[in-house]
């Protein structure tokens, strides 16, 4: 729910803060692990700890990572961001982010 919202907004706000189109279409990278959840998705459903069980062998890590992701592009949004005029919005570094934070969805 919410890093795939932030991820459909925030182009809106790095077009606002001076992003070129073409950077744009770099940040757009970060919504790819959705279409490629179904290639590793059967990995993940088949490796497990028992004693954990199946589904928070994988589900408990991921859910930490994002929050602890989450919670440092809050910290840094607005150096990430950019001002929009002395300062370029740091594209690849938010896309890194994005990525990351999605591909543990």
């Amino acid at each position: 729910g919410i890093p795939l919202g932030l991820g459909q907004v925030l182009p809106l706000i790095l077009k606002d803060r001076g992003a070129s189109f073409t950077e744009l279409g770099v940040f757009s990278l970060q919504s790819w692990p959705f279409v490629l959840k179904l290639f590793w998705a059967p990995l993940v459903d088949s490796v497990y700890v028992r004693r954990i069980g199946r589904r928070k062998t994988w589900m408990v890590p991921s859910q930490l990572s994002i929050g602890v992701l989450m919670l440092y592009t809050a910290s840094h949004l607005e150096r990430l961001l950019g001002d929009g005029d002395a300062t370029r919005p740091a594209i690849k570094t938010l896309t890194g982010l994005f990525l990351s934070i999605n591909f543990l969805c």
